[in-house]
């Protein structure tokens, strides 16, 4: 039956124990315990909405089944997780052996409500669990407090006896608190979705996320600027709920900010904090999976996470490199990693720690791996056997072409394994001869005509050579190579003097310039010395040595400016003596004055040419 004094069941907003302990208060019982044991009904049965306990509670109250049991608390998935309403919680959300409650929300219901002074008080559905701290209507944190004994969840004879007590808390200036999650809360209880983002999550993820994100914003100046002013000094989890509710794009700009200005080192991959050990303590529950992707999608394309790597889950794919994982990964040395991601426009000229310097690692796949194909100089030439001076001619003429050439710094040298390949099959496919016997080594060669080892391989690998062999040995070496003295040596010469005539045709050896100016033999030192003929080191394209060359420029200007003895004693039909004597007398002397082992001559603008006539004509008289 109706009991006789009746209590108002507050529809949508009370459970059913929050009723039933007004109801047993207006009805002059004791407690709620012993109105319960009157009829038999259990505080856990119609706490968990059982059908019979809820049927009593309605027949005494008048109130539907349907609405006492509209907030009946169900437990999930052994005992960790539990609905109240149309929303989830987990264990630690829910209130425990607590009254929570807002002491101005109580002062309103007293002055307010028509039933009987002691049934006026209820309980709000929202206060039943801790994920809401702050009453939404008054914007205060709710007051929580222990169970007094004997008064399990009677709330109603708990605020008969604590009146003044709730009076003097309601009276206590409190700082106006941010309630919008708490406010997102009650109307996920209530089965209201005003959230197209969080409203996809259970609630107690959603809140979790929020509160996660929101003190990892807090906790880094990059991120906390991202509040607006209102919310600089509101709590985390107002803080993350400003963002989380914008979306996965407003969540990822926080991340990506934070990695932009942190600039974490490879060791910092776990840099995440609390929001990151609460990802991986759940990362294997179903209903965390959707956040978990989020979170590791924006970490993994934005720190150089590799395939295997533990993020929040394994990771399966790598996004971005840092140099140093970069340079485990492909083998390279991470100043070189450095220069081809620069040159390659991958990376900008930051001046950070190589383990700080990430870049697309799908971009960089292609650059890093064919490098990673190459060899050092000092590979190559022990693969072929050769000393790092023919290893340098190699490379420095082309034979074995070069990956990487740089101006900035010295010459650095990277050979493709497949360059190097080509190489030794160019030379052994220009094998002509089974047997090396009547051949020379490269060695005799280049003692025959002073030429380098590069000029006999490239008479090899251009086929130029008729016989050609490798002496049979376990490895290949440019030192078995065996081809003809006298065919290498008639290629080599004479295209190397031609190569010299026409870039030196300006000069002419000293023997040559002596028999031109039709001199003795040490004539041409003395002009030398005197500066009359201007002379060079230059190569002598036959002996590779160096030697003092003429210029002919200064040849011809000493023929100009000057007349040898012997020229003027022909040109007249005389004997020297008489061009001597004659030019004494005229006062001009030979250079030099001493005839010896070096040819006289005479300034050509001082010779008296009417007086030696002269003198001539008389002698033959």
């Amino acid at each position: 039956m109706v009991l006789p004094v009746p209590v108002t069941h507050r529809i949508g907003r009370e459970n059913a124990i929050s009723l039933a302990s007004r109801l047993s208060a207006g009805n002059g019982y004791r407690s709620l315990r012993l109105f319960l044991a009157s009829g038999r009904v259990s505080l856990r049965d119609l706490y968990v909405g059982e059908e019979k306990a809820i049927a009593k509670l309605a027949h005494w109250s008048g109130a539907k089944p349907t609405d006492l049991s509209q907030f009946a608390v169900r437990t999930e998935t052994k005992r960790k997780y539990w609905s109240l309403g149309h929303a989830t919680f987990n264990k630690e959300m829910r209130r425990g052996n607590r009254f929570r409650y807002c002491p101005s929300c109580i002062l309103h219901d007293c002055r307010q409500g028509s039933e009987q002074p002691a049934s006026r008080p209820f309980v709000r559905v929202q206060w039943l669990t801790r994920a809401v701290v702050n009453c939404t209507d008054h914007q205060r944190p709710l007051i929580e407090v222990q169970f007094p004994k004997f008064q399990e969840d009677d709330f109603a004879r708990y605020v008969t006896a604590n009146f003044s007590t709730i009076e003097a808390q309601a009276a206590d200036p409190v700082t106006d608190e941010g309630v919008e999650v708490d406010r997102f809360i009650e109307n996920r209880i209530l089965g209201v979705k005003e959230e197209p983002y969080l409203d996809r999550f259970e609630v107690h993820v959603a809140v979790e996320l929020c509160s996660y994100l929101g003190k990892f914003m807090k906790r880094h100046e990059a991120t906390s600027s991202l509040l607006p002013a209102s919310l600089q000094s509101a709590s985390p989890r107002e803080a993350g709920f400003y963002v989380a509710r914008q979306g996965a794009d407003a969540i990822r700009n926080v991340i990506v900010t934070f990695i932009n200005v942190r600039k974490p080192s490879t060791a910092e991959k776990f840099l995440f904090g609390q929001l990151g050990r609460w990802l991986r303590s759940n990362s294997a529950v179903p209903r965390y999976a959707e956040t978990v992707s989020l979170l590791q999608d924006i970490a993994v394309r934005n720190l150089p996470f590799g395939a295997g790597d533990m993020c929040f889950v394994p990771v399966h794919e790598r996004h971005l490199h840092s140099v140093v994982s970069a340079s485990l990964e492909y083998g390279l040395f991470e100043k070189r990693v450095i220069q081809l991601m620069r040159d390659s426009k991958l990376i900008g000229p930051q001046n950070l720690h190589p383990s700080r310097i990430f870049f697309n690692a799908e971009q960089a796949h292609g650059i890093l791996e064919e490098a990673s194909r190459t060899l050092t100089s000092k590979e190559v030439r022990e693969e072929l056997g050769v000393t790092e001076k023919v290893m340098a001619d190699i490379l420095g003429t082309g034979l074995i072409p070069r990956v990487e050439n740089r101006a900035d710094t010295r010459a650095y040298a990277r050979i493709r394994k497949e360059d190097v390949e080509q190489f030794k099959a160019k030379i052994m496919a220009a094998t002509t001869e089974s047997s090396s016997g009547g051949l020379s080594t490269i060695r005799d060669v280049c003692q025959a005509c002073g030429c380098s080892t590069t000029d006999v391989i490239a008479l090899v690998t251009n086929a130029k050579l008729s016989s050609v062999t490798m002496v049979k040995s376990e490895a290949f070496r440019l030192n078995d190579l065996r081809v003809d003295l006298t065919e290498a040596v008639g290629l080599i010469v004479p295209a190397r003097v031609a190569e010299w005539e026409k870039h030196n045709a300006g000069f002419i050896k000293l023997d040559d310039a002596r028999v031109a100016l039709q001199v003795k033999s040490l004539t041409i030192s003395y002009l030398v010395q005197r500066g009359l003929i201007v002379v060079k080191k230059l190569t002598n394209p036959y002996t590779m040595r160096r030697q003092d060359y003429a210029t002919l420029e200064s040849i011809r200007a000493f023929e100009a400016e000057y007349i040898m003895l012997g020229e003027l004693s022909k040109l007249y039909d005389t004997h020297p003596i008489v061009i001597t004597t004659t030019m004494e007398k005229a006062g001009v002397k030979t250079s030099p004055e001493r005839a010896g082992l070096v040819s006289r001559f005479y300034r050509r603008a001082e010779v008296d040419a009417h007086r030696i006539a002269e003198a001539v004509a008389r002698l033959r008289k």
